[in-house]
């Protein structure tokens, strides 16, 4: 029988937790004579019920501490199983096994015998290879809360299989073959490597080209060529989903097992090449096993909860954990959402400190506006644009996804998400929007296009702000931090209008409105080249991370010299005031009196250089306050952890 505790003692058994899920680490399978049935202290539970037949070996053939008979049985139940046990450590005259009114106890790489009950080795190492295949569950509990599996196929196995593995004799050793994947264990990174990234139909050619000298019997045949079908068919499946593809592997290696052991069971056993077949088929299975419930592991992990996406940005993110940024995680000391929020205090200690050494709260307009600025922004929508067809299929899929819950929900399916996102802020985990107002037109965005269907029609999914969810479980970037692109604030030569430009289309405004040509705000962003050391460390990565990288070193070395500059061409008055990675970032309830009080401080700065335009910006109010915010100061850009509920009246269409 088997007992569950928390150590793990090898690579096979961490592959099994990690993938397949079905068994937990750790199982204690124990050999017991006749011994009575033990009620557990949870009088609810099932007793472990003792194995009234024990397996009696041949005399003069005891194993000893180390001795040859040990080493031979090892081998032989390696061989029979085609699962390598000869490291497994045997603990002689072992009080363990007492522990469970048992004779001998099988966990994970250990096994532990009772006083002159050796006997039982070859029974004890079946077991090992029994819970090295993920084969074992735990069916009851002992009395000290261990979980125990007694499954009588499992026992029956072990039995057979022990028997003959102490009356073979020794034999060459079987040559075990091993991938470089199945070492990697259960805290292995399946950040990168992808399922479908190296086939599996090359290694298992190899396996039959290894195994097998000459044509196989028919029964052999049909099993490899059966295998051979269904790796076939993973190799070539689209369905992206983990779960699928763990539960194809599991039901190869159920074949493999069922083929196995079936045979043994019948009496027919298996030959020398058919042994190495197996373990060579179980091996390369058991790899892909490892790398596929690492990715699964991981979707779970970070879209279990609202939390989870921010510790999967301070986990992989580049930006955050960059040793050049000076705020990085490990100068700050918090992980997850706490870094973020940090982050976020930080900025309005920043507004605070501002607001303190300007005396902006004796002035009469300045906390006038920013109450103004707050009650517009209460009203402010989030949109997200896409096409019509897309939020058609959002609305029966359940909502809008996240791309990491779109990975672990959905066989197929597109997304937005560029490679900074994805390795240099690593927020896959959020649903993005923008903030604006609720009269703002159904603009045409690079989202609201399919190039797949040119008649597509654009289309936004609208939800008002507090009722996204954004400012109780999301967080923002005054503007994307991919670009870092504010708007340039403009005015005419009167300092009477304001308009805005995305620096990148200045030439194209100065076409349309001509007048609008003195520039008042412009942000300038520190950047600092690469090192040729920095440079030389891209070689040996991806193409992706390569580009990742090559965008956020310069940014987080830079982050220092990144500000805004207020100008007034007239009169030569300049301000610099800095604008480093934190001023961008606001969490949750932060976020609508975060930026009403950084509107605030652009029009005090704005009024420092150019007092005739910042009274007319500060007397803005309603629609026309939100779209100064959200259109000319700012390109906001509001994240919401994993998924979001939408309904009919959320969507819409353009004309």
């Amino acid at each position: 029988m088997h007992i569950l505790q928390n150590a793990s003692n090898s690579n096979q058994e961490n592959a099994t937790e990690n993938n397949s899920q079905k068994i937990t680490d750790n199982t204690i399978q124990a050999k017991q004579g006749n011994k009575p049935p033990i009620q557990t202290k949870e009088g609810q539970k099932p007793p472990i019920q003792a194995k009234q037949q024990v397996v009696q070996r041949t005399q003069g053939s005891s194993p000893n501490n180390g001795g040859g008979d040990e080493a031979r049985i090892k081998q032989n139940v390696s061989q029979l199983t085609g699962t390598d046990v000869t490291q497994a450590k045997v603990h002689y005259n072992s009080s363990k096994p007492a522990q469970f009114k048992a004779e001998g106890i099988a966990q994970g790489n250990n096994i532990h015998l009772a006083p002159g009950k050796t006997q039982h080795l070859g029974h004890e190492l079946t077991h090992v290879a029994q819970q090295q295949e993920g084969r074992v569950a735990p069916t009851t509990q002992a009395n000290n809360g261990a979980s125990i599996n007694n499954d009588p196929k499992l026992e029956k196995e072990a039995d057979d299989i022990g028997a003959k593995a102490h009356q073979m004799s020794a034999s060459n050793p079987m040559q075990l073959k091993t991938s470089d994947n199945a070492s990697q264990g259960a805290g292995a990174s399946a950040i990168v490597q992808k399922k479908g990234s190296t086939p599996l139909m090359p290694e298992i050619v190899e396996s039959v080209t290894d195994a097998l000298s000459t044509p196989p019997p028919i029964h052999l045949h049909t099993f490899q060529q059966r295998i051979i079908h269904l790796v076939n068919a993973y190799d070539n499946s689209t369905d992206g989903r983990p779960s699928e593809q763990a539960r194809l592997l599991q039901q190869m290696l159920d074949i493999v097992s069922n083929y196995h052991y079936g045979r043994i069971e019948q009496g027919l056993g298996h030959s020398r090449e058919a042994l190495q077949l197996i373990h060579y088929f179980k091996s390369v299975l058991r790899a892909e096993m490892v790398t596929v419930g690492g990715q699964e592991r991981r979707l779970n992990d970070y879209t279990k909860d609202n939390d989870a996406p921010y510790k999967q940005m301070t986990d992989e993110g580049m930006l955050w954990k960059h040793e050049s940024y000076e705020h990085n995680t490990e100068n700050i000391g918090k992980t997850g959402k706490a870094y973020f929020e940090h982050l976020s205090e930080m900025n309005r200690d920043s507004m605070t400190e501002e607001i303190k050494d300007n005396d902006l709260d004796t002035q009469e307009w300045f906390p006038q506006f920013v109450k103004r600025a707050q009650t517009a922004l209460s009203s402010a929508v989030v949109n997200h644009y896409t096409t019509e067809s897309r939020a058609e299929a959002m609305l029966a899929g359940g909502g809008m996804k996240s791309k990491m819950m779109l990975e672990k929900d959905l066989a197929t399916f597109k997304h937005n998400t560029s490679i900074y996102d994805d390795l240099g802020l690593a927020n896959s985990g959020f649903v993005f929007f923008f903030i604006e107002s609720p009269n703002a037109p159904l603009r045409g965005t690079r989202f609201s296009q399919d190039s797949e269907n040119q008649d597509d029609k654009a289309a936004r999914i609208s939800i008002p702000i507090g009722e996204s969810g954004l400012l109780q479980h999301g967080w923002l970037m005054l503007s994307d931090f991919a670009q870092r692109e504010y708007p340039d604030i403009m005015t005419t030569s009167k300092d009477d209008k304001h308009a805005s430009t995305l620096p990148t289309r200045k030439q194209e405004h100065l076409e349309k409105k001509p007048s609008f040509d003195k520039q008042v705000r412009h942000f300038q962003g520190g950047l600092a080249p690469l090192t040729m050391e920095e440079m030389e460390s891209t070689m040996d990565m991806s193409q992706n991370k390569r580009q990742a990288y090559t965008a956020v070193t310069p940014q987080v070395k830079g982050d220092s010299d990144s500000k805004q500059v207020y100008t007034n061409s007239d009169t030569g008055k300049k301000l610099e005031v800095p604008d480093r990675i934190f001023n961008n970032i606001l969490v949750g309830n932060d976020i609508i009196p975060g930026i009403a009080t950084r509107a605030g401080l652009e029009v005090a700065r704005i009024m420092q250089v150019n007092p005739a335009l910042g009274a007319q910006l500060s007397k803005l109010d309603g629609d026309a306050l939100m779209l100064f915010m959200l259109k000319d100061l700012f390109r906001p850009q509001a994240m919401i952890p994993n998924q979001v509920i939408i309904g009919r009246g959320n969507i819409q269409v353009a004309d």
